[in-house]
């Protein structure tokens, strides 16, 4: 029996002897072990620039803003320390939900709002009777920004007509509109209207 065929019972019975849980993540409800469950974490973050094409030379770039952020883990769900279907069907149900999640690491570090939106699974070992024993899950997060709410803005004082309407029987009526002629020039002034 080699090392790292062992490594999985090693590990749940060292956790089981000190009742320890080696928590490393937390998404919303779902923890993760770090020794038993992450094998691997990528994460993706990026900006978005716009090009724009010029007559003569290169194209220029603009910032128009941040991309959201990926996060991808790597878990490994094993009979030794956990019910793999049970921890597989946490991360169904978290898909299913279709809500953003907040991802706390171990340490205290709070990366924002994730929205898990795959998880791509392996199924390496199961028992006679088709018991998962050993399943591999890719799951794929995506960052969640929170849209901006605007604060509702309450009249400081009562609004007031920019005229006063016209009190009931009275009408007022519309100004004449009076056409005149302008007086003839001189035909030996100059063509500029200004004084000289």
């Amino acid at each position: 029996m080699s090392l790292l065929s062992s490594l999985p019972a090693a590990l749940a019975a060292l956790q089981r002897h000190s009742g320890a849980h080696y928590q490393h993540a937390l998404l919303g409800q779902i923890s993760f072990a770090l020794i038993s469950y992450s094998a691997e974490v990528q994460g993706k973050f990026a900006a978005n620039y716009a090009e724009h094409a010029l007559i003569d030379g290169k194209p220029r770039l603009q910032w128009t803003g941040d991309k959201l952020n990926d996060v991808n883990w790597k878990l490994v769900f094993h009979a030794d320390f956990c019910d793999p279907t049970r921890e597989l069907n946490k991360l169904r149900a978290a898909i299913a939900a279709h809500e953003a999640l907040p991802l706390v690491y171990a340490n205290g570090d709070y990366k924002g709002w994730f929205v898990p939106t795959e998880a791509d699974l392996t199924l390496h070992r199961t028992t006679a009777d088709g018991a998962a024993l050993w399943i591999e899950v890719k799951l794929a997060l995506r960052e969640y920004v929170a849209p901006r709410v605007l604060a509702e803005q309450r009249a400081r004082q009562p609004a007031q007509a920019a005229e006063k309407p016209a009190s009931h029987g009275t009408r007022k009526k519309p100004a004449r509109t009076v056409r005149k002629t302008p007086p003839a020039r001189p035909k030996n002034a100059s063509i500029c209207r200004c004084p000289p």
